[in-house]
C-alpha cells in the first residue's frame, strides 16, 4: 500500500506511530489528517534503504516526543509492536494508546499500557474521535490541555503565557533561512527560563493556517511573538511583533537592522532585547 507522506525528519518535536501493518489502511487514514494539521509524524516510511532497520526504529523512538500504538489484535500479536513499546518504555517516552477496536490485550502489554492515556475509538463519533485525537497529540507533545481543564487556563494558571512562532525569512536566502528558524529557537530556549512565563513553541503548527485568535485559544497563550527576516547584502533586517491573542491587537512590535556577520550574535542580541 502506498505511504501517504513522507515520514518526518527533522528536530522539531514529533510523534513516533506504532502500528500492525495489516492495519495500514486504517491507520493512514488517521495518520494523513494529522499530517495534514501540522504533526510531524514518523512511521516506517521513514526507514531508509541500507540502514538497520532496528537502529532506525530505536533512534526515532529514542528522538520522539510522544509515542503512539493503534490497538488491534494484529498489533498486539505483531513482535516488532512488542519490542517497540517496550524500548518506548525503557527510554520513558510519553506512550498514547489508540484502540482500533475491541482488543483484549496480552498480560505484558496490558501491564505495559495499564497507566498510559488510551482512546477508544468505538466509544466516539469519527469527528469525536478525532477531536480526542488531536488534543490528546498536543498534550502528548507540547504539553497544552484542553478547554474544560480548569488547571490551564489563565484564571487559574498566574503565569504569563506565549506562543513563539517561525520567523519567516523574506529574503529566499539560505543563511536567511537558517537564522529564521534560529531566533525562534534562541527566543524559546531563553524564554522558557524566565520565572512565571510558560512558552510554547509554535514550529509544528506554523502550517496549519492559524490565526493569533485560534493560536490562544488552542494553546492557552495570552501573546503571540513572530517576526521576519530579510536579507540585502550583508545586511539584516529584522522585525518582531507581540500580538494579544485575545483581541489580535499589537501589543509591541521593533526593527533590528544589523551586518551578517556572526548569525549567533544577532540571535543572541534579539533574543536579549525582547526579553
Amino acid at each position: 500500500m502506498r505511504k501517504p507522506f513522507k515520514a518526518y525528519r527533522g528536530k522539531e518535536p514529533y510523534t513516533f506511530v506504532c502500528y500492525g501493518h495489516a492495519d495500514a489502511e486504517d491507520v493512514y487514514s488517521e495518520l494523513a489528517w494529522l499530517n495534514d494539521d501540522g504533526f510531524h509524524i514518523w512511521y516506517d516510511e521513514g526507514i531508509e534503504a541500507g540502514f538497520s532497520w532496528r537502529d532506525e526504529i530505536a533512534s526515532a523512538i529514542i528522538g520522539s516526543s510522544l509515542f503512539l500504538i493503534f490497538i488491534s489484535p494484529r498489533s498486539v500479536a505483531s513482535p516488532v509492536c512488542q519490542q517497540e513499546l517496550s524500548f518506548a518504555q525503557s527510554h520513558d517516552r510519553k506512550i498514547l494508546a489508540v484502540h482500533l477496536e475491541p482488543t483484549e490485550l496480552p498480560p505484558g502489554m496490558a501491564l505495559s499500557l495499564n497507566d498510559k492515556q488510551a482512546i477508544i475509538r468505538n466509544d466516539y463519533s469519527e469527528s469525536e474521535f478525532r477531536n480526542k485525537l488531536f488534543e490528546a497529540l498536543n498534550r502528548g507533545v507540547f504539553g497544552w490541555k484542553p478547554d474544560g481543564e480548569t488547571d490551564a487556563g489563565p484564571a487559574n494558571d498566574q503565569r504569563s503565557s506565549i506562543a513563539i512562532l517561525p520567523f519567516s525569512n523574506r529574503g529566499g536566502s539560505e543563511d536567511g533561512e537558517y537564522l529564521s528558524e534560529g531566533i525562534a529557537d534562541e527566543l524559546i530556549h531563553g524564554m522558557s527560563r524566565i520565572e512565571n512565563l510558560r512558552v510554547v513553541s509554535g514550529f509544528a503548527f506554523r502550517n496549519q493556517g492559524l490565526d493569533i485568535q485560534t493560536i490562544g485559544r488552542r494553546f492557552k497563550v495570552q501573546s503571540v511573538l513572530d517576526g521576519s527576516v530579510q536579507q540585502a547584502g550583508k545586511r539584516i533586517r529584522i522585525t518582531v511583533r507581540l500580538t494579544d491573542t485575545h483581541d489580535g491587537s499589537m501589543i509591541w512590535s521593533n526593527r533590528y537592522d544589523q551586518d551578517l556577520e556572526d548569525i549567533f550574535d544577532i540571535q543572541d542580541n534579539v533574543a536579549s532585547l525582547v526579553r
